[in-house]
């Protein structure tokens, strides 16, 4: 015989375009070019032995020769095929597009006695269904065109692949698809898996296709899966409740692809979408969220991957996406949108994670606002649109536009210096790009150095602040003890990247020649308009203490945060510094060796 081609080695099988009953499938056969290969069709009973002829060689060959089809006898969705006279033998199966003893068993859930009338409480036809398929090992339950109600819940069995394959999501004003609605009062999950352990064997395994879920207005998780494993949701809405759609716990290398979450979720507590506990690798491709009752997307875990996604809401208190307790959560080619009626934030990033493992937003579009007529309008009225209070994150090719009543993005106190990275971050309100809360945070932060204007320091109190020469030929300003010395540096232009009414910073690099003692010194700040302010008066001061290092002759930085402000038309700064030394809180015998002065501003792009 001829020598077959292609990854099973045979028969291939096509569903036909119409969706037409698995009796009217077509199988293929492919051989060598040229070759002419007919197909011995019997009967399939279950068995591990051919049954009858049923329609012997009766096939079609193409002009190549490469092509055999047949079509299934009426009723008929089963049957071996052996290929030339000493050739393997298998079975096929017109609802599969491959080997039956490669792929799963298909079970017609109406077969069972599912009516999907809208009217019949078709809980346990599909629960028979699916325990027929899994004490076979698995398979396939198919639900055809209609609305199942279920009053109770269909529960999946545990190490156990099974697959809920529909006939598409349900349109208004379009095809009739697949529904598993919630019904007769009921508030328990329409779908629910719960696993037992860590191990594969103690997981849930499924694969839900091609239908919409409805809650049915009721309160109550509507599907609820638990300890998973390679599984997948695929081309599913699900929809109508004022709970949680779906509740996803400890997710292990799964999918979420094509699902819509709709009208669903109730505040913080009860997101649309929960992630919830040690989820890791999981993916979401093409998703949307809308008009949903709560925040649409909570995770929780490791290494979860939202591609493509849309999240969309009008109102509402509470944010379209809760990271908590999250690492490696990676945003990117979204749309995130809220409207004029909402007050919460778009992404918000709490709780404990792994600081090694940045989260990140990648590529998207952050909008609180839209365009009418080329004038914004319909701001949504939430204090930022990125709020991160703990771990690590990147924002990166991100366009923001609204007008946030605090910040586009929030960098809590409790952060880590370089915990929060922006790149090519576009924003239409560019003084309000940041707000940073971190106490000598640098980050985000750009540098001035300072050079001293007047270089004879008043002094008082019986003491000399001269300049020294290091060994490396740096200047040192002293400060002695028990005086009060001034050093005035000279005024510096703000850069044109400076946020507008944002605080400015003073950092100091010193040494002490003591080891002992606190030192008592002030800075002060006064900014400046173009038309060129006298800089001796009018400066706001910052008084501070010290405490010197423990070490004598190590040098320190000491970050001071003033209230002075980069305000529209002050466009320069001038800075003093003046050691109290005859301050009583000022402990130290030595001298304050300052050897450099820096102004920090926060950037505004």
């Amino acid at each position: 015989m001829a020598r077959l081609l292609g990854p099973d080695a045979g028969s291939r099988l096509a569903y036909l375009e119409d969706g037409s009953p698995a009796a009217n499938a077509t199988a293929v056969v492919y051989a060598n070019e040229g070759a002419t290969v007919l197909a011995d069709i019997r009967d399939y009973d279950g068995s591990e032995t051919p049954g009858g002829v049923a329609l012997g060689s009766q096939v079609t060959t193409d002009a190549h020769g490469q092509l055999e089809r047949f079509w299934f006898p009426e009723g008929v969705d089963r049957l071996w095929v052996k290929v030339g006279a000493d050739g393997p033998v298998w079975p096929i199966d017109a609802d599969n597009n491959r080997r039956l003893d490669l792929t799963r068993q298909v079970f017609m859930a109406a077969a069972y006695g599912a009516k999907g009338d809208g009217a019949t409480d078709d809980t346990a036809a599909i629960q028979a269904a699916v325990n027929a398929a899994a004490a076979v090992g698995g398979g396939e339950v198919r639900l055809g065109r209609g609305t199942y109600l279920v009053g109770g819940t269909i529960t999946l069995p545990i190490d156990t692949p099974i697959a809920l394959r529909g006939e598409g999501i349900e349109h208004i004003g379009g095809a009739k698809g697949t529904t598993l609605k919630r019904g007769f009062g009921s508030t328990a999950p329409v779908i629910s898996g719960v696993g037992v352990g860590n191990a594969g064997n103690q997981r849930i395994h499924v694969e839900i296709t091609d239908m919409s879920i409805n809650g049915g207005g009721l309160a109550g998780t509507v599907v609820k899966l638990e300890q998973v494993n390679t599984s997948l949701i695929r081309n599913v809405r699900i929809s109508d409740a004022p709970a949680t759609l779906l509740r996803a716990v400890q997710w292990w290398n799964s999918w979420l692809d094509k699902v819509v979450f709709n009208d669903g979720g109730s505040g913080t507590a009860s997101p649309a979408c929960q992630l919830v506990a040690d989820n890791n690798t999981v993916r979401l491709t093409d998703c949307e969220w809308e008009a949903n009752g709560g925040t649409d997307l909570h995770v929780e875990g490791i290494a979860v991957l939202v591609s493509s996604p849309k999240l969309e809401r009008d109102s509402g208190n509470f944010p379209l996406v809760n990271l908590l307790n999250a690492g490696t959560v990676q945003i990117t080619g979204g749309f995130l949108h809220l409207g004029p009626g909402a007050t919460g934030t778009h992404v918000v990033q709490s709780g404990t994670v792994v600081p090694s493992r940045p989260n990140g937003i990648v590529n998207c579009q952050l909008s609180g606002s839209r365009e009418s007529a080329g004038v914004e309008a319909d701001f949504a009225v939430v204090p930022y649109f990125v709020d991160v209070q703990a771990g690590d994150m990147l924002l990166s090719n991100v366009s923001m536009n609204g007008d946030p009543t605090s910040a586009f993005v929030h960098a809590a106190s409790g952060l880590g210096v370089n915990s929060l990275r922006l790149r090519n971050v576009a924003v239409n309100r560019p003084a309000k790009l940041l707000l940073d809360d971190r106490v000598g945070s640098v980050y985000g932060l750009g540098s001035i150095p300072l050079v001293p204007a007047i270089l004879n320091a008043a002094v008082s109190g019986g003491g000399t602040a001269v300049i020294l020469e290091s060994s490396v030929n740096r200047p040192i300003w002293r400060h002695p003890d028990g005086s009060t010395s001034n050093v005035l540096y000279g005024t510096v232009p703000i850069p044109p990247d400076a946020a507008n009414n944002r605080p400015v910073r003073i950092r100091l690099l010193w040494y002490c020649d003591v080891a002992v003692g606190a030192i008592r010194y002030l800075v002060g700040v006064r900014a400046l308009s173009p038309s060129g302010d006298d800089i001796t008066v009018g400066q706001t001061d910052f008084p501070a203490t010290v405490t010197v290092p423990a070490t004598a002759n190590r040098t320190t930085t000491t970050t001071v945060t003033t209230t002075v402000n980069v305000v529209p038309g002050a466009r320069w700064v001038a800075v003093l510094l003046q050691r109290l030394g005859g301050d009583a809180a000022d402990t130290c015998t030595g001298s304050m060796r300052v050897l450099g002065v820096e102004l920090l501003y926060e950037r505004a792009v």
